[in-house]
């Protein structure tokens, strides 16, 4: 077995420099995050240093750029959700997509998000109110979807 995997690095069919090089091209066009890319290629048994080596390549600008433009995407099908549920969900995203929670705070900090439809919450009130529920379990659900608190204060006294 020594034999061959030594032959098999000779003829370069075994090289964790240039697979580690190749994947992490394709993980950049992905949009694969730093830590998803480290923690993937750790778990394909390439050493710690050959990692490093090449995912400093991968610069904070294209890493921001790249969790910039996921985030937009993923707004895109966020429309009518309250912000604080927009937000929630590109958080979790990006995360998800190995993003640093610092790069994943400046991406929040600059996308300008979906204003919330008022008539989407005056449904969802209307549809809670069929339900017999009293105020404060009604605001407490609201709550628990996202929406402002200001915001259900206002449709409660304009019903």
């Amino acid at each position: 077995i020594i034999k061959i995997v030594k032959q098999l690095k000779q003829l370069k069919f075994l090289d964790d420099d240039r697979y580690t090089k190749i994947y992490l091209e394709e993980a950049i066009k992905n949009q694969k995050g730093p830590v998803y890319i480290k923690h993937d290629l750790m778990t394909r048994g390439i050493d710690n240093d050959t990692i490093l080596k090449y995912l400093s390549t991968y610069d904070e600008e294209l890493i921001y750029d790249n969790a910039l433009d996921m985030a937009t995407k993923t707004l895109k099908t966020l429309k009518g959700l309250p912000i604080k549920k927009q937000k929630e969900s590109i958080m979790t995203r990006l995360l998800r997509m190995g993003y640093e929670y610092t790069t994943v705070n400046k991406v929040l900090n600059v996308i300008e998000y979906n204003e919330m439809d008022k008539e989407i919450l005056k449904a969802e009130y209307v549809k809670l109110l069929t339900k017999e529920l009293d105020k404060n379990q009604i605001v407490t659900k609201l709550l628990q979807k996202g929406y402002e608190y200001q915001d259900i204060k206002n449709v409660i006294s304009e019903n």
